[in-house]
């Protein structure tokens, strides 16, 4: 594991243009989701229409960014320019990209609920308003103020739901790990893709722990430091910049771990087993 570390350190230093398009459309989104929240009007319809724009959006974006990042891996012959490989990864992988998205979000909706129904029997519902819940959401002054306001007992249901759902998250994290990568590197079915990358992650399962709770580690610091910086504006921006270069490094990782653990290196294909 500690080869794929380094060597994915080596290759997000030497295509650090990764970061180019991910700063400009993370800028392009901001500006669009501005300009929709302060448009007038406020029909059902603008809001429906924004979220379906924004969702063709982001996924048009990942599926070339990822192959820009899948090419940096496994280069194509003959070599292909940055825009080709734009433009080749949304007409390859948008559909199945989409499609990955829309289960994910069914399966989570679906295991949230049952969560939130086995957190009712376990915890019973929350003794404080839950609008007051989102409102502290929005600042970290909010917050102060809402937690300062609870008892002992209103901050332990408060512990006790938040932990419930961290676990969710945790573990939907993990077992979502390998299914991009697969269907970059393997197949463009989506629910085979899932199956696929299960079989990989549990085939090789102490692996698999091993990456994941390192890239849990890497998410710790930066989010410790972006709390830190928060006070100041250039820290903030030297921490932005470090958020960034991870984020590519993160990618790049998981994709190196994918096809050098799997794949098959002598066809451009992999095998749906672990012992690969």
């Amino acid at each position: 594991m500690r080869e794929h570390f380094k060597h994915a350190f080596e290759i997000t230093n030497n295509n650090l243009f990764l970061t180019v398009p991910l700063v400009m459309f993370m800028l392009l989104l901001s500006v669009y989701v501005g300009l929709v929240v302060w448009s007038p009007g406020t029909s059902d319809a603008k809001w429906i229409l924004a979220i379906i724009t924004s969702f063709f959006m982001i996924t048009a974006f990942i599926a070339g960014w990822l192959n820009m990042i899948k090419e940096t891996i496994k280069p194509s012959s003959p070599a292909l320019s940055p825009l080709q490989q734009i433009s080749v990864g949304i007409g390859a992988y948008f559909l199945p990209l989409a499609g990955a998205f829309i289960i994910a979000s069914v399966l989570m909706g679906a295991v949230t609920l049952l969560v939130y129904k086995l957190g009712l029997l376990m915890f019973g519902p929350l003794s404080f308003d839950h609008a007051s819940l989102l409102r502290a959401v929005s600042s970290t002054q909010e917050m102060k103020v809402f937690v300062e306001s609870l008892s002992m007992e209103q901050l332990m249901e408060l512990f006790n739901w938040n932990m419930l759902f961290v676990i969710t998250s945790t573990v939907f994290s993990f077992l979502f790990l390998l299914w991009v990568p697969e269907i970059m590197f393997c197949t463009k079915n989506p629910v085979v893709a899932l199956w696929c990358s299960q079989k990989k992650l549990f085939g090789k399962f102490k692996n698999s722990l091993k990456l994941f709770f390192y890239l849990v580690l890497i998410n710790f610091v930066i989010s410790f430091l972006s709390n830190i910086a928060a006070f100041s504006p250039i820290l903030y921006l030297l921490v932005l910049m470090l958020y960034f270069y991870f984020l590519v490094y993160v990618v790049v990782l998981v994709f190196l771990y994918s096809d050098r653990e799997f794949c098959n290196k002598t066809e451009n294909n992999c095998d749906c087993g672990a012992d690969s």
